[in-house]
């Protein structure tokens, strides 16, 4: 549930003006999802103290265009934790969606994972509505 700046991915200009409630972080950018502890430690290890899969090609385009950019983020599951479900299974990367029948089978066959699942569900309407209002303050402070 932290809120973050990717320092790497954000105009310096841009996060000088923002409040020092939100940390700084590097963000590393990877091509699959990060799915457990270990691996997350092992990227933590490298300097690594966030990790998503969207930011650096979001960013690339706008510094290839000349326009700063600022990289606001909220974590959505620790670095202690295991994805309670492979992210393959729920969800599908081409199209941007959850794999609704999919997941429903492989939870019916890993029932343990359910509870966990559900957990990592039920944050998600709070995490979002966190980052929208980090966006708002942020687009706030500024437009000032």
């Amino acid at each position: 549930g932290d809120l973050i700046i990717g320092i790497n991915h954000s105009s310096s200009l841009l996060v000088e003006r923002i409040p020092p409630s939100f940390r700084r972080v590097h963000l590393h950018t990877v091509a699959e999802a990060v799915e457990s502890a270990a691996q997350k430690t092992q990227l933590f290890a490298a300097g690594n103290h966030a990790v998503d899969m969207e930011t650096a090609a979001i960013t690339s385009y706008f510094r290839e265009h000349h326009i700063p950019t600022l990289s606001l983020r909220i974590i959505s599951d620790s670095a202690s934790e295991d994805l309670p479900v492979p992210f393959n299974i729920s969800w599908n990367l081409s199209i941007q969606r959850p794999r609704h029948v999919v997941l429903a089978l492989w939870l019916a066959t890993h029932p343990t994972h359910l509870l966990p699942f559900l957990r990592f569900v039920r944050r998600m309407p709070t995490l979002q509505s966190s980052l929208a209002d980090a966006l708002l303050h942020t687009m706030k402070v500024l437009a000032d």
